[in-house]
């Protein structure tokens, strides 16, 4: 992953994948498309490769300090030291794994109002059959107030 431009356009190059602790292309056109992100994550992202052992251009953002910053650190290792033991002190107790956040996401995403394209582009999938029959799941306030609409429907034409 790189981050250039002067962060002036907030996009997130991504250049390379990671997979299975293989270091590979990416698997679509659709995937080398820069990413837009939030100012907020431009600033941590910023404050990390200031921090960092090995913040060059062509270095891993999140590099390993055993590989001398030559490879990332390996997605495994990053959830077994942090993401787990971060999920566990929140009070998490169900399983995580890196696709629980894309499953977060993906249903944050669809109940905050974001369109369908826009959904399936930055999940980054080819179609939005994906985005929405595998990752999305309805939050049940989104339910209950569509219910709520309905039934309005229901009670207007009733009157009338």
């Amino acid at each position: 992953m790189y981050l250039y431009d002067g962060w002036q356009n907030r996009k997130v190059h991504i250049r390379r994948s990671v997979v299975d602790q293989q270091i590979g292309e990416l698997k679509t056109v659709g995937s080398k498309r820069p990413l837009p992100i939030a100012e907020q994550v431009v600033e941590a992202l910023r404050s990390w490769r200031e921090s960092a052992s090995y913040s060059g251009d062509e270095q891993w953002v999140f590099a390993s300090e055993y590989h001398v910053g030559k490879a990332p650190l390996w997605p495994n290792t990053v959830l077994v030291r942090h993401i787990k033991p971060a999920a566990e002190r929140a009070g998490i107790s169900k399983r995580v794994g890196w696709h629980t956040f894309r499953h977060t996401f993906a249903t944050l995403l669809e109940s905050s109002g974001a369109g369908l394209k826009t959904l399936q582009e930055l999940m980054r999938h080819s179609t939005p059959n994906v985005s929405l029959g595998v990752y999305a799941r309805a939050i049940d306030d989104n339910k209950r107030n569509a219910q709520e609409k309905v039934v309005e429907m229901f009670k207007l034409n009733a009157t009338a």
